[in-house]
């Protein structure tokens, strides 16, 4: 079975979480996820993060602590699912 890992952020800021709505049309389309990405190979999981929401949502952050590390199946596909907690520095 293909395996992936992938990073996420939990973003709190003013009472509000950052959440961001996934493609139409793409797997899972239209659902609320935690923004962030797959790990590329040679990546720490905190530089994938950054990354990821450079490319997606143009913002830099600093990436806090692990909070939940969470293994599910999509069919065929294993994720690992790494949260980190993560505060926006600067960006749009």
């Amino acid at each position: 079975m293909p395996f992936r890992r992938v990073v996420a952020a939990f973003i709190r800021e003013k009472g509000r979480i950052l959440l961001a709505r996934r493609r139409e049309g793409d797997e899972q389309g239209g659902f609320w996820e935690f923004p962030g990405g797959g790990v590329e190979a040679g990546e720490t999981l905190e530089e994938a993060l950054k990354r990821e929401l450079r490319e997606e949502l143009g913002v830099n952050v600093a990436v806090g602590r692990k909070i939940a590390v969470v293994q599910h199946r999509y069919g065929d596909l294993s994720i690992e699912l790494h949260l980190f907690d993560a505060r926006i520095l600067n960006g749009t």
